[in-house]
């Protein structure tokens, strides 16, 4: 037991014959039972697990699947007998070596303490986040900016990282039986928490890789769990926000997704006209205006309240470490666009490149009219719409960083 606590531990394994012994020989001794979880291995790794569950006695039970499931899959089977068998805590440790079990005890803590239903470990924010390979930090770094904003947990880091602790009552939680089977459960898991108000906790440990061998191709992998993510961002806000009545979260996000596709398609359709006879509409251009000024102002603030509200279901013990030095480009590139790609970065590079674009149109504008002595009042009200939406971008994450840190303090 680990502070009165009952720990089981989940080993999803997969052809790990040369690491799984070791992983079972260190785990920590206060752990009460060990879920050996072999997803149709073809090397040896279910007899090594067999000769330690028979040594071990009931400390260790091997599970065995007669084809492979998936890694998702595996952890379920292991969830499922650990609520059988009373753990109090279900943590997941890989069977390749990578998650070192000398940091297990911070993982439950916060469990024990109360703060926290559910913790994760975050490799990106430690000194040794270099040692991870280059391939594995390009797509953590857009799959962590996907799964913050479809999980609603935007301060959530290394949403991939599967070195995971959950307490009995948040994971009789959760449906089961809607896990991914793949390697996007872990993803999948921080959605149902959202969903169901949990608070998760954030801790940072060292990354450990050795010679095992990977079996996501990041490619296909991306893609599918990009899709994973998309849909359950959906499941979320409607499963979050529509009862027991309907959150005006809800209606601020249905709303931009109504005007912003709206505004960009007559804005098609003017651009169309002007091209093909020569003219356009001044109100049809003030009305595109302002269905992307509108949809534009919901969706940033649908995303405000929504990463609000979540934060009060967010724990880090990273907040005084992610602090840059230097000056706001500096601070923006290693806080928000780095491997911890945040949405704040998104809204941030959305301001700038308006910001950006509106110049170089007013500048057009100014030309135009010292040369020909006119302008066009549909470029001008163009103009004005770029850097209105970019003023509103700007405004919204300077407002979103401000309650960020005072969430996180």
């Amino acid at each position: 037991m680990y502070r009165e606590k009952k720990v089981g531990v989940v080993i999803p394994a997969l052809n790990e014959e040369s690491f799984i012994g070791n992983v079972i020989e260190t785990m920590p001794a206060f752990v009460d039972r060990v879920y050996v979880v072999d997803d149709g291995s073809t090397d040896t790794t279910g007899q090594i697990a067999e000769g330690y569950a028979k040594q071990e006695g009931s400390k260790v039970t091997l599970m065995r699947h007669q084809t492979r499931l998936g890694v998702g899959a595996s952890i379920v089977a292991g969830y499922r007998r650990s609520m059988s068998e009373g753990m109090d805590i279900v943590a997941v440790m890989a069977g390749d070596g990578q998650m070192d079990p000398d940091q297990l005890p911070r993982l439950l803590d916060p469990i024990v303490d109360g703060r926290a239903d559910y913790s994760k470990g975050n490799r990106l924010i430690s000194s040794r986040a270099k040692e991870m390979p280059k391939r594995r930090i390009r797509g953590n770094a857009m799959l962590t900016l996907f799964t913050k904003i479809s999980s609603g947990y935007y301060d959530v880091m290394d949403p991939q990282n599967g070195y995971t602790a959950i307490s009995r009552e948040a994971l009789e939680s959760l449906n089961l039986d809607r896990v991914y089977p793949g390697y996007g459960y872990c993803n999948d898991i921080l959605i149902q928490l959202n969903r169901n108000h949990l608070t998760v906790a954030d801790v940072v440990m060292p990354p450990r890789y050795r010679d095992e061998k990977s079996y996501i191709k990041m490619g296909r992998y991306t893609a599918r769990l990009s899709w994973l993510l998309f849909k359950g961002f959906f499941r979320r806000i409607f499963s979050k926000y529509r009862k027991p009545r309907v959150h005006p979260i809800l209606l601020f996000y249905l709303t931009s997704f109504i005007l912003i596709p709206a505004g960009l398609i007559l804005g098609l359709v003017v651009s169309l006209d002007r091209v093909l006879t020569g003219y356009y509409s001044i109100g049809t251009v003030l009305l595109t205006a302002l269905l992307l000024i509108l949809g534009t102002q919901s969706l940033c603030f649908a995303t405000f309240f929504d990463a609000m509200k979540s934060g009060y279901h967010m724990k880090t013990d990273h907040v005084r470490e992610t602090e840059i030095s230097g000056g706001f480009l500096s601070r923006l590139r290693r806080q928000y666009l780095g491997i911890n790609f945040h949405p704040l970065g998104l809204f941030y590079l959305v301001a700038i490149a308006l910001f950006i674009l509106g110049i170089i149109l007013g500048i057009a504008i100014l030309y135009g009219r010292v040369v020909t002595g006119g302008f066009s009042l549909g470029t001008v009200t163009l103009d004005l719409m770029i850097v209105v939406v970019g003023a509103q971008f700007l405004f919204f994450a300077m407002l979103f960083e401000a309650e960020r840190e005072r969430f996180l303090e």
